[in-house]
């Protein structure tokens, strides 16, 4: 008897994604599309305006699930994601023909260029809100919005008119006033509430956080038309771009996308995204807080750390071996007696990187007085780059006559370590630092998220 072997096409489609990528690695595997990138230190992309989720919470930057992808395909190059917000469309094809940008996330609308290489990542839908009342109810189709509608005023994110859902509500409603807006989500969704307008037409997920953060809005209607968001490359950044697309393929059959999607596609999941407002700022806040006071650190640095080391996510592996919430080396965590089979559990991971912070606050010996920015500045470079590098620079700092214990100073040997002539010096012990960049933008980051935190959590 001779057996059927049936193989369905979405095992085709796996395989072939699966046989590309492997085909297409050397001996560094995925980082190797790093160094094709007109950037290689950091993933530079550039957000349009009308891009869904782009907005501030608490002075908090938010980017959505465009954001989350993006940050997905950094971390397996083994390089920071650097968003740059605020762009039209004529600015971005410009970064993009430039070379000052290697990706540009926008609504398929947009593409006008033949030189850009563009892939759809995900589609959204848009929504009708308005304010609470007894006569909100769910509305069935569009013609009984256009029927609701009709001598009011209708707030429209910009985004949405580039739709046919657009065109047929111009077309129809002659009697309501309706105006277009790049406002921020938040301030358009606060118009609402207070009465300024009557309708607002926005994107599903910001709809579902502006009704989480403001309890007199509903929503009434979902538009069945779906717009698809896109990113673009250069077409000269082509490899880059298929590698890109494969990877995609293979990310969204994995099970971080699938958490992604349960937050971003249900209501009550995604509702974890407002935490800042609640005054929280992640769902380890209470972890955080227990471990860093036993060490007498400040839980919202730490907590800025995370969110730059891993942006909250516990599962991550770094193409180093750093693992974690914290991102935490193996050999750390046998410097402090704990077994590295135990860094993925969440306590495991903070502890030992709150106990390493700890111990290089202890080694560096701050003089009295120290600003606690510096401070703070300098705890974290020994962080990333090493205790034994930024000892050096600190002892460079000091044989030329300036401050070891000011942050400026610190960066700038650091920076000179890369240096025939001062590597050659006897103070030098641990050689050559090629690394001051990645250093001083994750203490500039950590910092800046830590003041924000700062703004809208309590020690």
């Amino acid at each position: 008897m001779v057996r059927k072997s049936i193989i369905t096409s979405t095992t085709i489609i796996f395989l072939s994604v699966l046989i590309y990528l492997l085909s297409n690695k050397d001996s560094r595997g995925d980082v190797v599309y790093r160094d094709k990138l007109q950037h290689t230190d950091r993933l530079l992309v550039a957000i349009d305006n009308n891009i869904p989720g782009n907005f501030e919470i608490n002075g908090v930057s938010y980017y959505g699930l465009q954001h989350e992808i993006l940050n997905s395909y950094a971390s397996l190059l083994g390089i920071e994601l650097e968003i740059i917000p605020d762009n039209s469309t004529s600015a971005y094809e410009a970064l993009l023909k430039e070379k000052k940008i290697n990706i540009a996330a926008v609504l398929k609308s947009n593409i006008l260029d033949e030189s850009t290489y563009a892939i759809p990542v995900f589609n959204t839908s848009y929504v009708v809100l308005t304010r609470k009342e007894k006569k909100s109810t769910p509305l069935s189709n569009i013609f009984e919005l256009i029927e609701k509608a009709d001598g009011k005023t209708i707030m429209v994110s910009q985004a949405f008119s580039s739709s046919k859902s657009f065109d047929i509500l111009l077309d129809s409603l002659k009697n309501t006033h309706t105006y277009l807006t790049t406002k921020n989500i938040l301030n358009m969704l606060q118009d609402l509430s207070t009465g300024k307008y009557d309708y607002l037409i926005c994107e599903k997920n910001e709809a579902d956080i502006g009704q989480a953060l403001i309890k007199n809005l509903t929503g009434i209607y979902e538009f069945r038309e779906e717009i698809p968001v896109y990113v673009m490359f250069n077409k000269e950044d082509s490899i880059v771009a298929k590698h890109f697309e494969s990877w995609l393929d293979v990310f969204k059959a994995s099970d971080k996308y699938a958490k992604l999607d349960r937050i971003y596609s249900h209501p009550e999941q995604r509702s974890q995204i407002v935490r800042n407002n609640g005054r929280r700022i992640s769902e380890y806040d209470e972890i955080i807080k227990k471990i860093a006071k036993e060490e007498n650190l400040d839980w919202r640095l730490i907590s800025a750390m995370a969110y730059q080391e891993s942006k909250f996510n516990p599962s991550v592996i770094s193409s180093k071996g750093a693992c974690g919430l914290m991102q935490v080396m193996p050999q750390v965590a046998r410097q402090f007696d704990y077994d590295p089979d135990n860094l993925m559990d969440v306590e495991t991971n903070i502890t030992v990187a709150v106990k390493l912070i700890k111990n290089i606050e202890r080694s560096i010996k701050f003089a009295p007085g120290t600003h606690i920015n510096d401070r703070m500045s300098i705890m974290l470079a020994c962080y990333n780059c090493g205790i034994g590098h930024v000892l050096d620079a600190r002892k460079l700092a000091v044989k030329y006559g300036e401050n070891p214990d000011e942050w400026l100073c610190v960066k700038k040997y650091l920076e000179l370590k890369s240096n025939d002539d001062i590597i050659a010096e006897e103070i030098v012990k641990s050689g050559r630092f090629y690394g001051y960049k990645e250093t001083s933008a994750f203490v500039s980051k950590v910092i800046d998220k830590y003041q924000s935190y700062c703004q809208i959590a309590s020690l």
